[in-house]
């Protein structure tokens, strides 16, 4: 494994021991051994050069010439450099040897320097690629590290279809009605009418991109009077809401985005009328930009009654709960520490008309947190603790039979 492949932390101490592999055999270091400490002063000590960090020697000394009778050394030799970087010089080869031992001592330090700011620029880059995610609707999260990070929050609705929308008809012959968790298109004709909503926000509805979404909803269709042929082919009736770039409904429209996908087939000798719960999968395209209307299609003489429409994010249907705003929402962040159950710090912040938190930050080492308003799911990405990291790393080696 490459040092770069490596998780960091964003801080390193000479106690942290680093993997190595030597002779085949993965090993932990100290990482002192590894790199040493960056030198900061020399002194001569038994007619050696040597370097020191801390008052502490730093590799291994150089044999000075023995002085000549005109060359003795003194602690107050008359060119010895001033700042205490190096006290004492060996008289009639001061200047040459200062020069010397400055530009060793230079080159040693930088060199150790650079080694040492290489190492610690790859252990911050990786601690930040180290990246944790949590979801739902409130969040308890116990791995942060540094325990106090700036966290990146937003909102969304549990229920991505909202019944609030200024559901508006294209044609005056179609009647809507809204309620507060249905909404009914009816139309009494022999021709084939459309509906169609714009999204006049230009959000696409406040759908993601390249994001697989379940809706669950229960349909009514209703004959009228007079039915004749239905929009999709004598006897049957197609129950669909569509997401599409613009207003006139087809058949073969495109592209389009089926969010409620219902297909009655002939019963009853060509009646239709019932109540049924439809499931749809669908998943949303990169670009989602050109969506911005909502369309269906109704069959010639009928009502089609939309109840309880739930389209949330993955595959699994779950029940209807109300669409829910996430612009001004407050979210709060309680901070705990096990190791004082008495100690709480509480942060609240406020989204924008975007549904993103701003300004809430991790304080404890665990905390949780829940939005105020109801059916709002919160996306919350930080920094991971480095070291629970790595010990799940090797749980999950361990479990597989493995070693480390």
């Amino acid at each position: 494994m490459k040092i770069s492949q490596l998780p960091q932390a964003a801080a390193v101490s000479n106690d942290d021991l680093l993997p190595i592999v030597q002779n085949g055999e993965t090993k932990k270091v100290d990482r002192k051994t590894l790199v040493g400490d960056v030198p900061d002063d020399v002194s001569i000590t038994d007619g050696k050069l040597q370097l020191t960090a801390k008052g502490e020697p730093v590799g291994v000394g150089v044999d000075l010439p023995a002085p000549t009778v005109d060359q003795t050394v003194t602690e107050n030799s008359k060119n010895a450099v001033s700042g205490g970087a190096v006290k004492t010089y060996v008289d009639g080869k001061s200047d040459e040897l200062k020069e010397t031992f400055e530009k060793s001592i230079t080159e040693e330090i930088i060199a150790r320097k650079n080694a040492d700011n290489s190492l610690q620029e790859k252990v911050t880059n990786a601690a930040n690629a180290v990246k944790g995610t949590a979801k739902g609707d409130v969040l308890f999260i116990d791995d942060v590290s540094p325990i106090e990070q700036a966290m990146d929050i937003t909102l969304s609705s549990k229920n991505m279809f909202n019944y609030g929308w200024d559901f508006k008809s294209i044609g005056s012959r179609i009647t809507v009605e809204k309620e507060e968790n249905a909404i009914t298109f009816i139309w009494v004709s022999t021709d084939r009418p459309y509906f169609s909503l714009k999204d006049e926000s230009h959000k696409s509805f406040n759908f993601k991109p390249n994001t697989t979404y379940t809706s669950k909803a229960t349909v009514t269709l209703t004959e009228l009077s007079g039915s004749e042929t239905a929009s999709d082919g004598a006897g049957s009736a197609a129950l669909t809401l569509y997401l599409a770039d613009n207003a006139n409904f087809s058949s073969n429209l495109n592209p389009k985005i089926a969010i409620v996908n219902g297909y009655i087939k002939e019963t009853n000798n060509g009646k239709r009328p019932g109540t049924y719960e439809i499931t749809t999968t669908f998943t949303t395209p990169d670009d989602l930009s050109p969506y911005q209307y909502l369309n269906t299609r109704l069959a010639n003489n009928t009502s089609v009654r939309y109840e309880n429409i739930m389209i949330c994010e993955g595959t699994e249907p779950q029940d209807y709960v109300p669409y829910a705003d996430v612009s001004n929402v407050e979210v709060m962040r309680t901070g705990h520490d096990s190791s004082n159950p008495e100690a709480e710090n509480v942060q609240t912040a406020i989204s924008d008309e975007n549904g993103i938190v701003k300004d809430l930050t991790s304080f404890y080492p665990e905390m949780s947190i829940a939005a105020k308003t109801p059916n709002i799911v919160l996306h919350c990405e930080y920094n991971k603790d480095l070291n629970k990291v790595i010990e799940q790393l090797t749980q999950a080696i361990l479990s597989l039979g493995g070693n480390v």
